[in-house]
């Protein structure tokens, strides 16, 4: 335990002092502050000549304490500009491929604890990397929330829109933990697989800009076989778990995404985080790195 805890303390004494792992860590919290926040606040003010599709209450309404928990939940999930999935893949994968390319890894591994024990605490390095970015992304858009509706309505928790209740925050907290923890790990086999952090990003580029919109878009035409296949990747579970509360929209559908049952989506996400975080400890371990 003593090594473990002490591999993941040197994990994230050289992620802090990394601006790209810094960058990855940001993006998050930084998308959802513009996209959800800065932006729909300048078509608010902006008035009804600015919106084509809406009109200034509904684009208010969308970012008012009411729709904070919805309005973080889906820019994690799905935010057309960069989901926060991908942000979460990229930590991980940035952790690990730049170890293996840059050889650092051997340096670590033929340290004490042990090639198991130092694997498994830089996995609980990322691991608090990622639950960082979750925190940062809910504070910046719950302060966002809240500036915003004491400037348009002169109350912090409108009644209107009032803030979410604790047990609320708390539930979303914990679904966007097991989605970071999830797509984070993801990340982190990738890199320990290829070996190469560029690898790990061309391959999450590919998989955004090409398949998961069109494995996305035409989820609910699958016949049985290629449905289930579907359902068993991450993607299904996430449009499920980040749409629990709702989703955020300014009067224009979002459109259908492919979901899963609510037991099945955790149980997948799950799974994808326990198995891809033991899976690279396991390759590391029995990979010859002379």
């Amino acid at each position: 335990e003593a090594g473990l805890l002490a591999s993941a303390r040197a994990e994230l004494l050289v992620m802090y002092r990394w601006p790209a792992m810094w960058a990855f860590v940001l993006i998050p919290p930084a998308v959802t502050l513009i996209d959800g926040y800065i932006e729909q606040y300048v078509l608010y003010r902006a008035g009804a000549g600015a919106i084509v599709l809406s009109s200034p209450a509904q684009v208010l309404t969308t970012i008012l304490p009411g729709q904070y928990v919805p309005a973080v939940l889906n820019s994690i999930g799905f935010d057309p500009t960069l989901p926060g999935t991908a942000a979460f893949f990229l930590i991980g994968a940035l952790a690990a491929g730049s170890n293996w390319a840059g050889g650092t890894i051997k340096t670590s591994l033929l340290q004490a604890p042990g090639r198991a024990r130092t694997s498994a605490g830089q996995a609980l390095g990322i691991a608090v990397a990622l639950v960082t970015s979750v925190i940062l992304t809910f504070a910046v858009a719950g302060l966002s929330s809240v500036v915003i509706a004491v400037t348009a309505t002169g109350s912090a928790s409108p009644a209107a829109s009032p803030l979410p209740t604790a047990g609320r925050l708390a539930a979303a907290f914990g679904i966007a933990v097991i989605v970071s923890l999830a797509w984070g790990a993801a990340g982190w086999t990738a890199g320990t697989l290829l070996k190469s952090a560029t690898g790990a990003f061309a391959a999450l580029l590919l998989w955004i800009t090409v398949v998961q919109s069109q494995l996305d878009q035409y989820a609910t035409e699958m016949p049985g076989l290629l449905r289930t296949v579907y359902d068993m990747l991450p993607d299904a579970s996430t449009n499920t778990v980040t749409t629990l509360f709702g989703q955020v929209n300014n009067g224009v559908s979002p459109g259908t995404l492919g979901e899963v049952t609510l037991p099945v989506a955790f149980a997948i996400l799950a799974v994808y985080a326990l198995a891809c975080f033991a899976l690279p400890v396991v390759v590391t371990r029995r990979r010859d790195i002379g």
